[in-house]
Formats: C-alpha cells, sequence, structure tokens
C-alpha cells in the first residue's frame, strides 16, 4: 500500500513541476512577447528601428553567437548569448532564482554546463568562435545561473562584442508588443527584408507545454492505474483473509447480540490502521522515486525541477483512501451476508 500512494505521489508531482518550469522560463526569465531576429548581425541601430515597428513598446537588443566551450577534454557546442546589462525582458536568473545581471566581464554559465564541462566559478573554460575562423579565447566563469532549458552561457552585450572582435553587432531584439497591433507588425515585417523571424512567446509556451505534458498525462494515467490496481487488490483480499480467519469469532459475536455495524466496525479498524500507517511511508517512497526520476530525466534540454508539495501527498493519499474505502465496502457486505450456523459449526 506504501507503494501504491509512493506510486501517486511520482505521478502526480510533476503537474506541480511542470507548472514552476513554465513559471520560471516564461515569466521570470524570458518575458518578452515576441523575438524579433535578424537575417544577420547588424549595427546597434537596427533595435533602434524595430523598436520603432508598430506594436512595439518596448526593444532590447540581443547578440547570440555559435561558440564550442571546452574544459579538459570535455566540451559542448552551444549559443553564447550577449544581453544588455540595463535589459528588462530577458533575465538571466540565479540558483535561487533570483534575477542577476550579465557580468561586466567573464562569463556566466547555467550549473548543467557547469557539471558536464566540470568547472567552477573562477575556473576559465575554452570559448571556440565556431563563426569568426575557430579562434580560441579563455574566458573566466564569473557567475552560475539556474536554467531549466538548454545550456546557458551569457555574456553582457559589450564584453561579448568586444571577445568577437567585430564591433558593435546585434543579432536581434526582444520586444514588448501592444497585441491589437499584431497584424501590422507582421507586414512591417515581411517588408523588411533585414527582418528574418518573429517568435511569438505564447506559441513557444503552448508547444513547450504540450510537448512535455503529452508524456506525463500518458504516465500520470498508467501509474494512477497501477496505484488503484494495487489498492483495492491488497486491501480486498487482506480483509477477505481476515474474514476467512475470524468468520467464527464474527458469528459469535453476532449471536451474542452485536449488530452488523458493530461487528464490521472490527474488521474494518483493522484495515482502517493498516491503511493509515501505510502514508507516510508512501510519502517517503513517493519522493524519493520522484528524485530518481528527475535525475533520470536531466538531459541537455531540459530539467524537470523537484517539486513535491504537501498538496500531492494528500492527493496521492486520497486516491488511495477511496480506492481502500470501495474495496473494504465490498468485504462488509459480506460481512452483511455471514451465514452464522455455518461459521459456528466450522471448525478452527
Amino acid at each position: 500500500m506504501s507503494l501504491a500512494v509512493a506510486l501517486l505521489v511520482t505521478a502526480l508531482f510533476s503537474i506541480d513541476s511542470i507548472a514552476f518550469m513554465i513559471d520560471s522560463v516564461f515569466y521570470r526569465s524570458e518575458r518578452q512577447d515576441a523575438t524579433l531576429s535578424f537575417s544577420r548581425s547588424l549595427h546597434p541601430d537596427a533595435a533602434r528601428q524595430a523598436a520603432r515597428l508598430p506594436g512595439v513598446m518596448r526593444a532590447e537588443p540581443f547578440r547570440i553567437t555559435a561558440v564550442r566551450l571546452g574544459s579538459g577534454h570535455r566540451s559542448r557546442r552551444l549559443a553564447l548569448s550577449g544581453l544588455p546589462r540595463d535589459g528588462q525582458l530577458a533575465k538571466t536568473l540565479d540558483r535561487r532564482l533570483e534575477p542577476v545581471l550579465p557580468p561586466p566581464h567573464g562569463l556566466m554559465i547555467s550549473g548543467r554546463l557547469a557539471d558536464l564541462l566540470n568547472v567552477r566559478i573562477g575556473d576559465t573554460v575554452e570559448v571556440v568562435l565556431l563563426e569568426h575562423g575557430h579562434r580560441r579565447v579563455r574566458v573566466t566563469v564569473t557567475d552560475l545561473a539556474q536554467n531549466l532549458v538548454g545550456l546557458t552561457a551569457v555574456m553582457s552585450l559589450p564584453a561579448l562584442n568586444a571577445l568577437l572582435r567585430d564591433g558593435p553587432r546585434v543579432s536581434g531584439a526582444r520586444l514588448l508588443l501592444d497585441e491589437a497591433k499584431l497584424p501590422e507588425l507582421y507586414e512591417a515585417v515581411k517588408r523588411t527584408p533585414a527582418l528574418a523571424t518573429v517568435s511569438l512567446q505564447g506559441v513557444s509556451k503552448a508547444q513547450f507545454r504540450a510537448t512535455i505534458e503529452q508524456n506525463i498525462v500518458t504516465m500520470t494515467i498508467v501509474y494512477i492505474t497501477l496505484a488503484v490496481t494495487i489498492t483495492f487488490g491488497i486491501v480486498y483480499n487482506t480483509a477477505r483473509i481476515q474474514l476467512s480467519e475470524r468468520a467464527r469469532e464474527l458469528a459469535g459475536l453476532r449471536v451474542l447480540g452485536f449488530t452488523r455495524a458493530e461487528v464490521s466496525h472490527v474488521l474494518m479498524l483493522e484495515l482502517a490502521l493498516l491503511v493509515a500507517a501505510s502514508q507516510p511511508l508512501g510519502w517517503l517512497l513517493g519522493y524519493a522515486l520522484a528524485a530518481a526520476m528527475v535525475a533520470g530525466f536531466a538531459t541537455d534540454l531540459f530539467r524537470i525541477p523537484l517539486i513535491v508539495t504537501p498538496a500531492t501527498m494528500a492527493q496521492a493519499s486520497a486516491v488511495v483512501l477511496v480506492a481502500s474505502a470501495f474495496s473494504a465496502l465490498l468485504v462488509r457486505r459480506r460481512v452483511d451476508r455471514l451465514d452464522l450456523i455455518a461459521a459456528l459449526k466450522s471448525r478452527e
């Protein structure tokens, strides 16, 4: 029965975890309404011109370049981002999920990337600039960020421009939009060859949620089915065994004048104590299984946070209690229809 509770905790914790991921990614970190990408790196004036597009209320430039970060024999290929230090739309989060400014010098990387490269704050990493002749430079890691999606490497925009040595450039702009003017914005983008794409944050959030929840919903249904089956089978079989072993005593109580409810209470109380005792152990097992699942699902693409709330444990226990009650009621009917004469004649 504790295993049944643990299976439910393992299935239900993912709901809170996905909600936490969406809040961290789309409301704390990536707060823009749309991301505008240029067909090539342009002068910062391009970002100021983007701010004058229809419906744009705020525009913040950024720069992205492909790099390979390495430390010793370990390396990862990813996009190195340059962000303005006074930006409000794109926030880098630290390990406490508090927004921090991009470092004026040096490099900020995600904790996952730091583990993959086996580096810590103060270590230097080799940066291979794949779009600039594969030039190799060494940069110091100045801080670690918390990022649940992808591998993050961030510098301030001026520091990245200085590293690339081609002058001030931007790759695009993050936009805060007036949604009522989206059609006008689309038309303006189509008429501007330098603008490559416009990515809407609402669409990205919907696709992200659908991709994650498609697997989560299937897993939850399977785990709930297993948990209910385990609970029903264990409680029902336990009650049947107790009824078979104590049929003579229960029949004797009925003959002595006990009511059906009082006789059933003897049997149901033992089952209730068994169910109650299984809950705390089930919570502990569920937390351990959830932690193992989080570790197993961690990839370079995304990481599921371990968020197990008291409400999740309460929901798991509620499902088990309902299944137990239903199973116990079936046995209660057999107690009510107990053949007193046959039970008293039976040999112990």
